[in-house]
């Protein structure tokens, strides 16, 4: 190839899940964040118990639930916007369980909360949207995917691999 860092592209995955999980050794496990108002922040870890972790894991279509508390997967940044979480464990996103209120919290985020999953929930299924730039913005790629969580989002003989596993996506292609 003739290119340098400066021209690195990316992806990022659009009109899908609201939580993520960042800073895990794989899409199964790391600090929870979720989106509000299209800004990414993270949970308190207040009360956290393994029915939020749950709830968090069959929301992302994956099974198990076990909470980690304290940053175990490192601390975020931006907005906590979420502190004593109380889920029943049967809700179907994190959001609609009860909880102080939106950015109303007494925490740090040094007890940002984190999950670990199980495999992912038979059957289960996502929508991804995804646009690659190159680094005068023009659209060098666009792919719509629905899938089930085993194979690659993107199946494109030029792409090698895709990365979800911080956030927005980072794409690898093929070189020549």
């Amino acid at each position: 190839h003739n290119c340098g860092h400066h021209e690195d592209s990316g992806v990022e995955c659009t009109g899908g899940n609201p939580v993520r999980l960042v800073g895990g050794t794989s899409s199964l496990n790391g600090r929870v964040e979720i989106q509000r108002n299209g800004v990414w922040g993270t949970v308190c870890d207040d009360n956290w118990t393994p029915s939020e972790a749950q709830v968090v894991c069959r929301e992302l279509g994956f099974t198990g639930g076990t909470a980690h508390s304290q940053a175990y997967y490192g601390p975020g940044s931006g907005p906590i916007w979420m502190d004593d979480v109380n889920c029943g464990g049967s809700e179907s996103s994190l959001s609609s369980c009860s909880h102080n209120g939106w950015e109303s919290h007494n925490c740090r985020h040094s007890e940002d909360a984190g999950v670990e999953c199980g495999a992912p929930i038979a059957g289960s299924t996502y929508s991804c949207e995804a646009s690659v730039f190159d680094s005068t913005g023009a659209q060098v790629y666009y792919k719509q995917h629905q899938g089930d969580g085993s194979s690659s989002p993107f199946p494109n003989p030029d792409i090698v691999s895709v990365d979800t596993t911080a956030g927005p996506a980072r794409i690898r292609f093929q070189e020549d």
